[in-house]
């Protein structure tokens, strides 16, 4: 108990969902400290990943927006400022002259393998004291909050069709009883 006399409010006591933004906010910060050393920032990370991933087959920009959820004009300035410090390149497609294909350079595909190095190290840092079964089964509750979350954003979509909040609330007590 504090001096008040009140008890001292613990992570464990807040809501879930803010407990979620804590974490994010939190996750947030420590990859964004991680990547400054590379000089990189969280939103041009993404794209690299999918590029390491994706060695496998040509990678076009429009792929590449659909794949980190960004729009064509924020890819085009996350992909100029990664192609600046050398770590992708971006051709344009021999058989479709529309599309630029983009891959990982040379330097690029280096330092991701470099950074994948830290990167486990801070996830074994992240879930110290957890054991294998109760990674996976965080893992696996994680998925069905995100999935939950999403079904949430998606009986939003009448709001951006400016239904009212009550109307809003109607439509998604009716469907979620199968009406």
């Amino acid at each position: 108990m504090n001096q008040q006399g009140h008890k001292k409010k613990t992570f464990e006591d807040a809501p879930l969902a803010f407990q979620i933004k804590m974490l994010d906010e939190k996750m947030t910060a420590i990859w964004n400290a991680e990547l400054s050393a590379y000089g990189l920032t969280f939103s041009q990370f993404p794209i690299l990943v999918y590029l390491v991933r994706n060695q496998d087959h040509k990678v076009t920009q429009k792929e590449l927006c659909e794949a980190v959820h960004v729009k064509h004009p924020t890819m085009i300035g996350l992909l100029d400022r990664l192609e600046e410090k050398d770590l992708v390149v971006r051709r344009r497609d021999e058989e479709n002259h529309r599309f630029n294909r983009i891959a990982l350079s040379e330097r690029g595909l280096e330092m991701m393998q470099s950074f994948r190095l830290d990167r486990i190290r801070s996830d074994q840092q992240t879930v110290e004291g957890l054991s294998d079964a109760e990674m996976r089964e965080l893992s696996r509750m994680l998925g069905l909050v995100y999935r939950n979350v999403q079904r949430m954003e998606t009986s939003l979509a009448p709001a951006a069709a400016g239904a009212p909040p009550g109307e809003r609330n109607e439509r998604r007590i009716a469907r979620d009883k199968g009406s």
